[in-house]
């Protein structure tokens, strides 16, 4: 049965992996790419291999067509020798220091809910989530939670996978996760795991709003549980 489950999140997570854009120029140049904006006159993107590298940007005069990651094909037209160009577009893109965007790839969650309920239960109760993300979507998950209940301590720490089919700047979209470790309660190893989904809100700004649920397990009790996930935090 594990090895179902594993081979079931494996394959969820790889579609995420090798989503991409891919750019054809007017010389049959292609780029495989991240779009992040698209202006009037220009494309700016990101490249696929190194997506936390600076912004590029390239005329749509250059571009022939561009394969989307969800299959769409958009053909370009070269314009006229007589459409003006936007000044302001060419400053951008030519200035290095402006064309950069900022990438925020580490993302702090905690969840005052469940540290609410708790105390309105009695017990102490601090969640703590950290995901570092190693491309635009995906990102390695650490989780940390702390519970005292009647006199008994347990301490928890997982990791896995996460993934956000949207970029993960300044957008929101699905949000997906799988993860695995162990607690130790009363000096008791007990192996827990826990996949969620849901929705994640990422603002400009840098605020995370993270709404989710899932199976939970347990090797103690042997019993799998839904699992609910209200998180706020901050990417920076």
């Amino acid at each position: 049965m594990k090895k179902i489950i594993l081979a079931f999140i494996l394959s969820s997570f790889s579609v995420f992996l090798l989503a991409q854009d891919i750019i054809i120029t007017q010389d049959n140049e292609t780029i495989k790419a991240i779009i992040v904006t698209e202006y009037e006159a220009v494309i700016k993107y990101a490249l696929y291999d190194d997506p936390d590298g600076p912004t590029q940007l390239i005329l749509k005069s250059k571009i022939n067509s561009i394969v989307y990651e969800n299959g769409k094909v958009e053909y370009f037209d070269t314009p006229s020798a007589s459409t003006p160009a936007n000044p302001n577009i060419i400053a951008v893109e030519n200035n290095p220091v402006v064309s950069q965007e900022k990438i925020r790839k580490n993302v702090i969650r905690f969840s005052p809910v469940a540290m609410s309920l708790g105390a309105l239960s009695g017990y102490l109760l601090l969640p703590l989530n950290y995901s570092r993300y190693v491309t635009n979507k995906v990102a390695i998950p650490v989780a940390v939670q702390y519970v005292r209940v009647y006199g008994i301590s347990e301490f928890t720490i997982m990791t896995g996978i996460e993934a956000i089919p949207a970029t993960h700047r300044q957008k929101s979209g699905l949000f997906l996760n799988a993860l695995t470790g162990i607690s130790i309660m009363e000096s008791i190893p007990i192996f827990v795991a826990t996949t969620n989904i849901g929705y994640q809100i990422m603002t400009k700004s840098g605020f995370v709003f993270t709404a989710a649920l899932g199976p939970q397990y347990d090797s103690f009790t042997n019993i799998v549980r839904l699992h609910f996930m209200l998180d706020i935090g901050f990417a920076f």
